[in-house]
């Protein structure tokens, strides 16, 4: 009998996870593990959802404070856009120093379910988040107390910049 082992599906994720993250003053952050320990003063306006630093990326949320629920996949090549049930989906290109990036809450614990990304030093890779229910919460005055925006990232190697691009 033979053995035989399928290729692993170029769609499918080599890592990912899923956790609260809190909001604080409307967003959350996407960090180089060799970045400056606060990316805001040099994070670029952007698109209105990824705005990004020398030392990694503003994620802008509906939720101004409060948690939101985030899915974190890494992937070794770009996976196909995933367009149903998202409101907004924004790509774009950013440089690693250290080809480790993170998702920090800066106000709160790092989530531990959420993965890694690990490159190569000096690299660049590609970010694309999926964002939905951010318009549900943006008429409460606190925040919700329960997650009730939701964000899809997929983050992937690349050889270089390349131009951003939204759905």
């Amino acid at each position: 009998m033979n053995s035989r082992h399928a290729p692993p599906d170029p769609a499918e994720p080599v890592a990912y996870g899923e956790d609260v993250v809190v909001s604080a003053h409307g967003y959350y952050e996407l960090v180089d593990h060799d970045g400056a320990p606060e990316i805001l003063p040099d994070a670029a306006t952007g698109n209105g959802v990824v705005a990004l630093g020398s030392s990694g990326a503003l994620i802008s949320t509906g939720t101004f404070h409060g948690p939101l629920r985030v899915r974190l996949e890494i992937h070794r090549t770009s996976p196909p856009v995933r367009a149903d049930g998202w409101h907004r989906i924004v790509e774009v290109g950013q440089h690693t120093v250290s080809g480790m990036v993170s998702v920090d809450s800066h106000f709160a614990d790092p989530p531990p379910q959420l993965p890694t990304f690990v490159g190569t030093p000096d690299s660049w890779y590609r970010i694309r988040v999926h964002v939905a229910g951010g318009h549900a919460v943006r008429h409460l005055p606190f925040g919700p107390d329960h997650p009730v925006e939701r964000h899809l990232i997929q983050i992937w190697p690349t050889k270089e910049a390349s131009m951003p691009t939204e759905e």
